[in-house]
This record gives C-alpha cells, structure tokens and sequence, in this order.
C-alpha cells in the first residue's frame, strides 16, 4: 500500500463522524485544519497549535462530562492518533 493511500486510509478513520458535524465550538476548526493538512512540513505545527488550543479550552471547560468537554477529549485523542501513524 502506498503512503498516500495508507495516510487517505488513516484520515478517514480518524475523521469518521467529524466531517458530516458542522464546527460547534470554534477550538474545532484548529482540529480540522491539522486533519485536513496534506503538506507533512505544515502538519506538526497544525497538530501542535491544535493541541495548545485543547489544553486551553480543557483549563477552561469543568469536567463534568458536557458535551464540549467529551469533545475536547476526543479531539486530543484523535489528534494523538493522527501523529502517532505519522511517526
């Protein structure tokens, strides 16, 4: 399998159930721009401002398990994931 196809096979897993929900909280956008960048050169510093945005809003939100807080968590998990394979 081809990197191309294998990094396509990789994004689409991560994404699935992201891309068909609109951007609900504007920290989302930071995420989907680090998913959506195909230039290896540009994807660690997308990943990491994503990241640094996260851990902002995670300062920021209580952990009482709201929906904003659950999504921030899946976030930062996804976003492991993504540069986990990329490494």
């Amino acid at each position: 399998m081809s990197l191309v196809v294998g990094y396509v096979s990789v994004l689409v897993i991560l994404l699935e159930g992201m891309s068909s929900q609109p951007v609900k909280y504007p920290w989302q956008q930071f995420v989907l721009d680090a998913f959506m960048e195909v230039s290896p050169l540009l994807l660690a510093g997308k990943v990491h401002l994503a990241e640094q945005v996260i851990a902002q809003r995670l300062s920021e939100v209580p952990e009482a398990y709201n929906d904003e807080h659950l999504a921030l968590q899946d976030a930062s998990s996804k976003l492991r994931k993504l540069t986990s394979r990329k490494e």
